[in-house]
């Protein structure tokens, strides 16, 4: 339950980000699939015996591994948030974007370590 309360929360911060970030191609991307991994984890049942533990722990295994394209796929939607602002007028808000993503990225690593911790 913790990791699909994660994922949601991840995905309404990224729909709060300012400067256009929040209506690009790219974090509209990430938002799908954070998305998509709360509808799988909540439609999925308590496992209850071993079987259903090891299903459990597969479906969290393929979050792991869909989830590596984040960074390239935000960077993208930077790149596209750059273009549309101009260089001077992008480098005047930079610091505050760099400091958003660092946010959300040492938040994302604290799931992953979670999702890493639940798999064992």
């Amino acid at each position: 339950q913790e990791v699909a309360i994660r994922n949601a929360q991840l995905c309404k911060e990224l729909l709060l980000l300012p400067f256009g970030l929040a209506e690009t191609q790219g974090v509209r991307a990430v938002v799908d699939c954070f998305s998509s991994y709360v509808d799988m984890l909540a439609d999925f049942p308590t496992p209850t015996n071993a079987a259903e533990d090891h299903d459990f722990t597969e479906l969290l295994r393929q979050i792991l591994q869909d989830n590596s394209d984040i960074t390239r796929t935000l960077g993208r939607a930077v790149r596209e948030v750059r273009t549309a602002l101009g260089e001077s007028a992008y480098e005047e808000v930079r610091s505050e974007v760099d400091l958003i993503l660092d946010r959300f990225f040492i938040k994302r690593i604290g799931l992953r370590f979670l999702i890493q911790r639940s798999e064992e």
